[in-house]
């Protein structure tokens, strides 16, 4: 399948390898698989139409901000340009400096926007696709349309506006079908692809579970 222009892409086996990194050191979560595979999660949503382009944008913020906040971090403790850093690395550093919840600016390089508060937010988007992928397997006969509507109301609604809610409700309507997603995300909707988005979301879900327990356990879960 072509999708983003990418000739015989594949999502699952695209980001697999990064989950599977990113699993294998859920105390550590070295920050480049996760943003491989946050990156990933991007063009994912950004495929699925006019209802998701301003949240492919939004992730791709995160990213970038995540991204100066490595560099920042590595800078600062004179690490190597190529030395791997935690996504726990960050968030302690900033809580031992007292800035998780900073928002100021409007740029990843003026220094004012967290790597914590970016995490948080890239997590709302790992938990969208989770989401998704949970439906598409527990209800095999539902359309894309409520496949979407329902992992968005349970993840990325709440967290919004509601102008936005209703923005996209409304451009939930161009989503495509099931058959488009499929081809587009792996090939065509069987046993094999059920199994492999099944297998993913498990993986997915795991990693998930430790992030927020992470969060919730040193009180930044809700970093505005």
């Amino acid at each position: 399948a072509e999708y983003m222009g990418v000739a015989n892409y594949s999502f699952v086996m695209s980001i697999l390898p990064g989950v599977e990194v990113v699993l294998q050191n859920k105390e550590n979560i070295p920050t480049t698989e996760y943003l491989v595979v946050s990156r990933e999660i991007s063009a994912l949503i950004g495929g699925l139409g006019k209802a998701f382009s301003f949240a492919a944008s939004a992730l791709v913020e995160y990213a970038d901000t995540l991204e100066q906040r490595i560099q920042d971090f590595r800078q600062a403790n004179s690490l190597s340009s190529d030395a791997v850093v935690t996504l726990q690395q960050l968030i302690e550093d900033e809580i031992a400096r007292g800035i998780t919840a900073k928002d100021e600016g409007r740029s990843a390089k003026d220094g004012k926007i967290s790597a914590s508060r970016s995490i948080l937010r890239l997590m709302w988007f790992w938990d969208f696709v989770a989401a998704i992928f949970q439906n598409l397997v527990a209800k095999p006969n539902d359309t894309f349309y409520n496949v979407v509507s329902d992992a968005y109301g349970r993840t990325l609604s709440p967290k919004h506006t509601w102008i936005v809610r209703a923005t996209v409700n409304t451009a939930l309507n161009f989503a495509p079908s099931r058959e488009q997603f499929f081809q587009a995300i792996s090939r065509e909707e069987n046993d094999t692809s059920i199994a492999e988005i099944s297998g993913l979301f498990e993986l997915m879900d795991t990693v998930q579970k430790g992030l927020w327990d992470y969060f919730n356990v040193r009180k930044i879960s809700n970093l505005k």
